[in-house]
């Protein structure tokens, strides 16, 4: 790799770009001598002359660094073969280098070049760039390429003389005149590729370049009120939960901290620790915009018991700020239905996703216009979801020969840390029996995933095949209880998980719950007939019918057929389900 990005850093499109130049040195030297993970906060500070309060969260100049970084790589292997057979790349959402042969860096270089760039490479190149075998072509170049010098990162390029070089060829001179007057002409032209460029660009535009909503900032506030030894006995449950708030908006996909207390944000949270009028130890959650409308708002009675109160506090916290939670709600409505930049984008397609109405044309619109996102990962698991679920519910397995399984493989192995692409591939292996090979891509799921409870949710259910008895452990039947009560207005996609989740674990749904499901006819959901089928299981048997219907519907959202089976079953085994069921605590 060094090799390879000494080659790059002489090239005139690094040579004038110092900053992304120095960014390129430093992620080379740290591929040779470095085995731990690269952060932002590592580039911002040591390569791009951040100082030591940069926080990502609130600052896209890693990202946006990285983003032009690809571009400027993309653009050297436009013109130039790789010096020893391997490019040097970069995937969208990462932030290390990878060297991969061109065919598999830059697939789009494979069969010619852009057509305004052909002309520029030699013959040699040129039949390279047509030949059908990549692979072969690479090592006949490699071969004459083998005597060149080899090269460290902080060796200067060599540079040449143009005076001397026509005072020794006095040939020269006269190219050189015919250079400098088709300079004027090739200044025209390339002005116009960068009109061009500019006006082609302004569809695939990010978030941080302020065209449309953006990034929100969200404070907050976590206060005690009531008598001294009231504040003193909850000191400790008030600072545990101001702490939980600020890792929750960090981690949130749709959200930042405001920059500080004072500043104005876009929404704030509100958390008071209080004694009601009914000497109840209480905490009132509130979500407010910036004019204060209140967007959302909970009273929650307390245990006593700190671990307890403040894991439901977490959890209710967390439905403010989940990818289909009340903050992206509110987003959604304001945001038109052609996206501006890819934020837009993937709140639009999550709260559509919450509905059952994200379509493939959506998700494919995401990813073509947006592959240098954050958010592009997120895109990609869509895409991968959508094609299982089809052929999930048109009855077919998803085979370890398939390009499918490849697909999930691939974009796991590409994005290690995402949590939909790892919820992926443990739904797809735990489908398959192999839970000892799901257990740690189910591990990393919800380590990645702390505000999206809808996917822990999932992950549950589908884990549960894994299980050799019929009872879940008391720890994950205990957790399904904490979630299904810390969020009473579930979104549609949400709630068919707390009913599979709840059947799965014989307990009784809330009466808030099956109250809300009444009211699904109101809404544009393509699950309120697969809500209403898992409703009438908590009250009596489903008929032929309604247990056909349900049969169907499924293996779209459940793929482990053990845990359908267990679902069927209880589906249609009436009063005996249902005198088994276990009323839901207010835990």
């Amino acid at each position: 790799m060094a090799d390879e990005i000494a080659e790059i850093l002489c090239s005139p499109i690094f040579v004038r770009a110092p900053r992304q130049a120095e960014l390129l040195r430093y992620l080379g030297e740290r591929a040779q001598g470095s085995t731990t993970r690269i952060t932002q906060y590592d580039i911002a500070v040591e390569a791009l002359g951040k100082d030591e309060t940069f926080d990502e969260s609130s600052d896209s100049y890693v990202r946006s660094s990285m983003s032009r970084l690809r571009k400027s790589l993309k653009s050297y292997y436009s013109e130039h073969l790789p010096k020893r057979d391997l490019c040097v790349f970069n995937k969208p959402g990462e932030y290390f280098l990878r060297m991969a042969e061109l065919h598999t860096a830059y697939p789009e270089f494979v069969g010619g070049h852009p057509s305004a760039l052909k002309a520029a490479h030699s013959t040699e190149h040129h039949r390279w760039l047509e030949h059908a075998d990549t692979q072969t072509a690479m090592t006949s170049v490699a071969k004459k390429r083998a005597a060149l010098p080899q090269h460290s990162l902080q060796q200067p390029c060599a540079t040449v003389s143009l005076g001397a070089e026509i005072a020794e060829d006095k040939s020269a001179i006269p190219r050189f005149r015919m250079f400098v007057r088709s300079g004027v002409l090739l200044s025209v032209i390339l002005l116009s590729g960068i009109l061009v460029t500019i006006l082609q660009s302004s569809e695939k535009i990010t978030a941080s370049s302020g065209i449309g909503q953006s990034l929100p900032s969200v404070g907050f506030a976590v206060m005690t009120l009531g008598s001294d030894e009231f504040k003193e006995s909850h000191s400790g449950l008030q600072g545990a939960v101001r702490n939980d708030l600020t890792q929750i908006i960090a981690s949130s996909f749709i959200s930042q901290r405001a920059a500080s207390a004072a500043a104005t944000s876009d929404y704030k949270i509100e958390v008071v620790l209080q004694r009601s009028l009914g000497e109840e130890d209480e905490a009132s959650l509130m979500l407010t915009n910036q004019a204060g409308k209140i967007l959302y708002e909970r009273r929650i009675i307390l245990t006593g018991n700190h671990s307890q109160d403040r894991q439901l506090i977490y959890d209710n916290i967390v439905g403010f700020v989940s990818p289909a939670g009340q903050l992206s709600k509110d987003l959604a409505r304001r945001i038109p239905p052609r996206s501006r930049n890819d934020f837009e984008c993937f709140v639009l397609s999550e709260n559509s996703n919450a509905k059952g109405l994200l379509t493939a044309d959506v998700v494919r619109t995401c990813l073509s216009e947006y592959p240098d996102s954050p958010y592009y990962p997120y895109f990609l698991a869509r895409k991968i979801w959508m094609n299982i679920q089809k052929r999930a519910t048109d009855g077919m397995a998803v085979e370890v020969d398939s390009s499918i399984w490849r697909e999930v493989g691939q974009a796991v192995n590409d994005y290690p840390e995402n949590p939909y692409l790892n919820f992926l591939a443990a739904k797809v292996l735990t489908a398959r029996g192999e839970c000892d090979v799901a257990k740690p891509f189910a591990d990393r799921a919800l380590e990645n995933a702390k505000s999206f409870p809808a996917l822990e949710l999932a992950l549950i259910i589908e884990t549960y095949g894994c299980d050799s008895n019929d009872a879940l452990e008391p720890q994950r039947a205990n957790r399904i209880q904490q979630l299904v009560h810390a969020h009473p207005l579930p979104d549609d996609l949400f709630k068919l998980y707390m009913f599979l989740a709840l059947i799965t674990a014989e307990q009784s749904p809330s009466a808030e719950l099956m109250a809300l499901d009444s009211f699904d006819h109101r809404s544009a959901s393509n699950f309120e007939e697969v809500n209403s089928l898992l409703a009438n299981t908590f009250s009596r048997p489903l008929n032929k019918s309604e247990h056909q219907r349900l049969r169907r519907s499924l293996p779209a959202f459940v793929f482990s057929k053990r845990v359908r089976d267990l679902v069927l079953n209880r589906a249609r085994g009436g009063h005996e389900f249902q005198s088994s069921l276990r009323i839901i605590s207010d835990v």
